[in-house]
């Protein structure tokens, strides 16, 4: 029988071989696996972290929409008394002319005739 590394023996019987594996077959295989479980941990970390890193992205998200919500909200409610207060302005004002209005038609009836077209500054 020979004891070179990695190689195959023939056995007794015709065909039968048993491989034997030496040291250096060991380590890398050894290394393999060592590998194998670091990729899998590091993997598994970052994954974790990723995870974190989205949650936390998140939460802030939904913290600015709420925030931007509540500030849509606010601009909302101050438009709305903005338009109702020049809603009532204007309402004032139209009542307002339409008081002078009057006011200036009953004057002008008591204007005498022939004094009316110099008081309206029309010419005769």
């Amino acid at each position: 029988m020979s004891h070179n590394s990695n190689m195959a023996v023939k056995s007794d019987s015709e065909d039968d071989f048993v491989v034997i594996e030496d040291n250096h077959t060991l380590k890398i295989n050894q290394l393999k696996k060592e590998h194998q479980h670091a990729i899998r941990d590091l993997n598994e970390k970052h994954i974790g972290e990723l995870a974190i890193l989205r949650d936390s992205c998140y939460k802030r998200s939904q913290n600015t929409i709420a925030l931007a919500s509540a500030s849509i909200e606010r601009n909302k409610a101050s438009a709305k008394r903005r338009k109702e207060s020049y809603e009532k302005e204007i309402e004032d004002l139209s009542d307002e002319l339409t008081a002078e209005k009057a006011k200036v038609a009953h004057l002008l009836t008591l204007v005498p005739p022939h004094l009316g077209g110099r008081m309206l500054g029309l010419s005769r």
